[in-house]
Formats: structure tokens, sequence, C-alpha cells
């Protein structure tokens, strides 16, 4: 009889180390696909390009975005604050497409200005003019290490997306793709970004006309709202997904265009 249980023992003490042997290999094969893939940018980001001031989103949708400057309304006699609601609904009532409101803050990079000092101190031929300039920056470096200093940026957002007809026209075409031979393939794409082609002119088209009727009525508040281009914009979801590293790696002087790879490995001093 105790032979009997000491049999079973062992061999539930030998399913046991199967199952959790069979459990780790499985984790490490999970580990080798996970390692095998490679993650980038691109796929964290939710446009697809941006190209002649419009980005496409990945959920479909075409934007161009518009920076607008701020008016302060706390400085106004009750009088002017009432005109100026009255303008801004008479504004909302006239859209008749949606629109977004965007601000970001972004760090200031002081370091252009501090350098502009140092220059000033160098080239000064005055002792208390130099001493000023030095008691400044060190004010300023101080200010900046207790308190962070930052800009608010205003943008207004407008989009355009395809009427639904032409999304499941779009999405059925899609289907097609796999149900042709390979002969078919290279036909099936052309055709594909021949139609995004004139999707996008579409989309630049009436974006564009929306932009212009927002810029004309925001000039009843006396603001010229500027529209941003390729970089600019492409600056903007910068600072967005990198607000802190966007200060002392910014993208001034950065031609965009000159990003071409999709994946960096950092190689290390053993060659890996």
């Amino acid at each position: 009889m105790i032979w009997l249980l000491v049999g079973v023992m062992l061999l539930l003490l030998a399913g046991l180390v199967a199952i959790v042997i069979a459990i780790t290999k499985k984790q490490k094969e999970a580990k080798v696909k996970q390692s095998a893939k490679i993650h980038t940018t691109q796929e964290q980001l939710p446009f697809v390009y941006i190209r002649r001031g419009v980005v496409k989103l990945k959920n479909g949708q075409y934007i161009k975005l518009m920076q607008v400057p701020s008016i302060n309304t706390q400085l106004m006699e009750e009088e002017e604050k009432e005109i100026v609601r009255e303008t801004y609904m008479g504004l909302l009532n006239s859209l008749d497409f949606k629109i977004q409101f965007y601000k970001q803050s972004r760090l200031v990079d002081i370091n252009d200005y501090l350098a502009f000092l140092k220059d000033k101190e160098n080239t000064s031929d005055n002792d208390f003019k130099t001493k000023g300039l030095q008691y400044y920056s060190r004010f300023i470096r101080e200010l900046v290490k207790e308190n962070s200093v930052q800009t608010k940026k205003d943008f207004l957002v407008v989009a355009f997306r395809e009427d639904n007809a032409n999304t499941k026209k779009l999405t059925k075409d899609s289907m097609k793709k796999y149900r042709k031979g390979e002969e078919d393939s290279q036909l099936f794409e052309e055709e594909e970004a021949i139609r995004e082609e004139k999707t996008f002119e579409k989309a630049y088209k009436t974006l564009t006309q929306r932009e212009k009727t927002l810029q004309k009525q925001l000039r009843r508040f006396g603001m010229n709202a500027t529209f941003l281009d390729d970089k600019q914009a492409f600056e903007l979801f910068y600072i967005a997904y990198n607000k802190e590293r966007a200060v002392y790696q910014s993208l001034k002087d950065v031609n965009p265009n000159n990003f071409t790879t999709l994946y960096v490995k950092h190689e290390n001093e053993g060659g890996e």
C-alpha cells in the first residue's frame, strides 16, 4: 500500500515537472517571437504622412492645422467683452464644419539666449556692463532651474473624411486583393495609389477652403491666423510626444525629409 502511494506521488511530481517545463518553453518561444519583431516609431504615431500641410491620420481623416494668436479679455471693458462674445458666437454659427481647439505648452530653450548674453559679455568694453550681464545670466539660469519656463501656443484643427459609401467601397476593394493572384497584385496597388491621390487632392482642396473661411472670420477679432506647413506640423507632433527632449533636441534647421530610416540600432563597443 505504501509503495502504491509512493508511486502515485512520483507520478504527480513528474507531471508537475513536465507542466513547468512546457510552460517555461512556451514563455521562451513567446519572448523569441516578440524580440524578433522590430517595433518602429511609426507604429506609435497617429498619422501616416504629412504632405503639403495636410496630415493623414491612421483613422482615415485628413487634417490641417493653423496657429492663432490669443486675446486677453481680462483687460477689456465690459462692452468690449460683450462684442467679442457676440462675434465669437457669430463665428461658430457661420461654420458648417467641425473645428477642434488645441493648446500646446512648450518648454523654452534659453541656451541661444544665454549664448547671446555671453557674446555681449565678451564684446563689452565696460566693466560695469560686463558684471551686470554676468549677474543677469546667473539669475536667468537659477530662475530656469527652480521654475520651468513655458510658452503656450493655440491651434485650430480642421478635418476632412471621405464619406461612408466610398470608405465601404474601398474596404471591399481591399478584400479583393487577397482573392486575386500575384499577377494582379501590382495592378491593384497602382489603382489604390491613384485612388489615394484623388482622395488627397479632394481633402487638400476642402481643407484649404475651410482654413481660408476660418482665417477670414478670425480677422473680425483682429487675429491673423497662419497655416502650418509640413515642417511646423511635424514639429508640433514631435513636441507633443517629446516635450522635455524637444528642449535640447529641437528640430530647428532640421529637414524632416532627411528621416528615412524606420529602425536604428545602437552599436556598442563590441560591435553588436
